[in-house]
């Protein structure tokens, strides 16, 4: 019964996820999975519920974790970061303001401080305020639905 529930007898979703993985070039990825690394472990600590978070993200985007993976997120440098993080389109940015939005509330305590880290995230991407609340309220409307 429970093999009905098995990814790969899904029609249609594994396209799917593939379609949206060749949306992001494997330095976006890799810079994306930095950057909610760093809201992560804002606090000192990587929560059981944040790393899961984590490697959730790192699957829906088909990046790799690797053993070093720490290593190639120092590896970035903060002006390639820039570039990357702006580099990104519309729709990679809405994707990318929900989801870090969610890294910031995985551990259940949403604190200040990655609240600024995430304004200054969204601030190097050009990303404003209104924006940012925008893009919040219509991903509540389609959960609400």
């Amino acid at each position: 019964m429970f093999s009905l529930f098995n990814n790969n007898q899904i029609s249609g979703v594994n396209p799917h996820i593939r379609e949206f993985q060749n949306q992001f070039s494997e330095n976006q990825r890799k810079t994306i999975m930095s950057c909610l690394f760093v809201i992560a472990n804002l606090d000192g600590e990587f929560h059981r519920k944040e790393e899961e978070f984590f490697v959730e993200i790192a699957s829906v985007l088909g990046y790799r974790l690797t053993g070093d993976y720490l290593d190639d997120f120092m590896s970035i440098g903060r002006e390639r970061l820039t570039k990357i993080l702006n580099g990104l389109d519309d729709s990679q940015k809405d994707w990318y303001i929900i989801t870090a939005y969610a890294m910031v509330h995985a551990d259940g305590q949403a604190l200040d401080y990655e609240f600024q880290c995430l304004e200054s995230q969204l601030n190097i991407m050009g990303i404003t305020r209104q924006r940012f609340e925008e893009v919040l309220a219509k991903s509540q409307l389609l959960m609400n639905n």
